[in-house]
């Protein structure tokens, strides 16, 4: 993970991107990566927000939101930015996680 960097420029399409599960319940980390790239690649997104509260950050672990966030970093590398929604329910959870 990277240190903030100050004002950027956003592009002009940043996605909230769902999160996929199983029928389990998991989260579907395949799915998490076709979904990135796909977006980026075919969609022409300059950006995704991951673990946002469309992507039901206040349901998932802090596990489940570090694998998502890492799968997704990984699967556009530097051809898009990355927002994650470090924020929760608990204060310092949210200051852990940003």
């Amino acid at each position: 993970m990277g240190a903030f960097q100050g004002p950027r420029d956003w592009g002009r399409l940043l996605t909230a991107m769902l999160t996929p599960f199983r029928a389990d319940g998991s989260v579907n980390l395949d799915e998490v990566a076709r979904i990135a790239s796909y977006l980026v690649d075919q969609q022409g997104n300059d950006g995704l927000v991951v673990a946002g509260t469309t992507g039901e950050s206040p349901t998932l672990s802090t596990e489940e939101k570090m694998a998502i966030l890492e799968i997704t970093l990984a699967s556009v590398g530097n051809r898009a930015a990355v927002v994650f929604g470090a924020g929760t329910y608990d204060t310092a959870e949210s200051v852990h996680l940003a």
